[in-house]
């Protein structure tokens, strides 16, 4: 019953059944080098959604009535 919890805490935080497989791997540094993988992947997915929070929170509060009118939204669009 404990390998079928991990493999469900590990699904809930992201990993696929492939990656979930190389992490119970019996060598340690190829479980280790699966879930840093992870870790980045999940970093550059939260800077992306960062970077949409920033440009969507810019257009809420825009002075220009069309987008494309705006310097400050070309700059947000150019960083995410």
């Amino acid at each position: 019953m404990g390998q079928a919890r991990t493999v469900l805490r590990l699904r809930r935080v992201g990993l696929s059944l492939p990656e979930i497989t190389a992490v119970m791997s019996p060598t340690r540094s190829a479980a280790q080098a699966v879930v840093r993988a992870k870790i980045a992947a999940l970093e550059e997915e939260a800077d992306h959604r960062r970077q949409a929070i920033t440009f969507l929170r810019h257009t809420v509060e825009c002075r220009h009535r069309h987008l494309d009118d705006c310097p400050d939204c070309s700059v947000l669009v150019r960083g995410a």
